[in-house]
């Protein structure tokens, strides 16, 4: 997955193409890979190039002949799988099973998605100090900065869960108290000695015409309160444990089949 390449070219200072030619006599370059060992890096071949030049001097273009050996390596990738890629994946994995703690338990939660994510920012700091610096961005570098990501929505998504709790409580310990405030009734006396004719009325001076108005407002928010006591967080919390494994899941498919053909 990272492959590098050394070029040594050879070519003469003094002397231009009039006085000596440098070419590679045919095979070309041969090599033997089982004679010598590199840590971390497997020379898997060797490729000749050309790379002659010719530049002025005094009104006339004078040809140097150069020629120049790449030496291709293929990093050992056993090593990093061992000691980055597997504690990345299990890490995620771990910060997974906060979907399956109640929303309640705020502190196991929280506990365990930031020490999910500071060991991934202390290992991907740790894998940084073992590659060279470069300026282009490595198969390390998208892999680690994903898996930080994933950890921190996964974060996320308790701080929404815990959010639709508090909204459920907050919204059901307010609007209650208004469906069972008892409703004013008003006597009226017509003519004296009649019969007392009543009309009820509501605490906000509604008349008892707008009492089916009323009930259906009643049917509105009780239906509303008993969405929000369903548990809307665990009903995310159900969700997010379709949806983040099986995001992980699918990059993990399209990381390991990229990079693997852009290594062969």
């Amino acid at each position: 997955m990272d492959r590098q390449r050394c070029s040594l070219p050879v070519e003469s200072f003094n002397f231009y193409a009039k006085y000596i030619n440098l070419t590679f006599q045919p095979p070309g370059i041969y090599f033997n890979n089982f004679k010598f060992k590199i840590p971390q890096y497997t020379l898997s071949s060797v490729e000749p190039r050309d790379c002659s030049y010719h530049y002025q001097y005094e009104n006339s273009y004078l040809n140097h002949t150069c020629v120049e050996a790449s030496f291709i390596f293929d990093r050992q990738f056993s090593y990093y799988f061992v000691q980055m890629y597997l504690p990345s994946i299990l890490i995620v994995l771990v910060s997974f099973l906060s979907f399956w703690i109640p929303v309640e338990n705020v502190s196991g939660r929280v506990m365990l998605g930031v020490t999910s994510l500071l060991t991934l920012a202390t290992q991907f700091t740790t894998a940084q100090r073992s590659l060279p610096p470069v300026s282009y961005m490595k198969a390390m570098d998208v892999w680690m900065f994903f898996c930080i990501v994933v950890v921190f929505f996964a974060m996320g998504e308790f701080t929404l869960a815990y959010s639709f709790k508090n909204l459920r409580l907050g919204v059901g310990s307010r609007v209650r108290p208004l469906l069972v405030r008892p409703r004013k009734v008003a006597t009226i006396t017509v003519f004296p000695g009649d019969a007392e004719v009543t009309k009820r009325r509501i605490a906000f001076g509604a008349t008892a015409d707008s009492e089916e108005q009323l009930d259906q407002n009643e049917g509105l928010v009780n239906r509303f309160l008993s969405w929000l006591n369903k548990g809307n967080s665990s009903v995310i919390d159900n969700v997010s444990k379709i949806i983040f494994p099986t995001t992980f899941g699918v990059f993990n498919i399209i990381y390991w089949m990229y990079y693997t053909r852009a290594q062969k």
